[in-house]
């Protein structure tokens, strides 16, 4: 669940996060984002980078479903579908997550 907290901003938890220009204008709503849409451990600073803990990693042959909670939205297990290469670069159960702008949708 997400409040409206700018022109191109909303407000989910204790997160700010920006969402792409044209987005929906609904003052609260949903937010989603696909989950081979969201980056695990970027290689270069991204917007909506968030810290979060594995909860879950099942391999399904041609990629990885993690599922993951962010640290500042506790009990909210969320989900990403990650290619093979991306694997090596977990490490530990401590991660980033970036959540694109362009990969958020709106619902109202």
């Amino acid at each position: 669940p997400f409040q409206r907290s700018g022109d191109s901003h909303a407000q989910v938890g204790g997160m700010n996060m920006r969402l792409a220009p044209g987005s929906a204008q609904a003052s609260s709503g949903r937010l989603f984002c696909r989950p081979e849409a969201i980056t695990v451990n970027p290689l270069v600073h991204e917007e909506n980078l968030f810290p979060a803990m594995v909860r879950e990693i099942t391999f399904l042959g041609n990629r990885c479903r993690m599922s993951f909670e962010l640290k500042a939205l506790p009990g909210h297990a969320l989900l990403a579908e990650l290619a093979p290469e991306a694997m090596p670069r977990l490490g530990s159960q401590d991660i980033w997550v970036a959540l694109p702008p362009q990969s958020l949708q709106v619902f109202a």
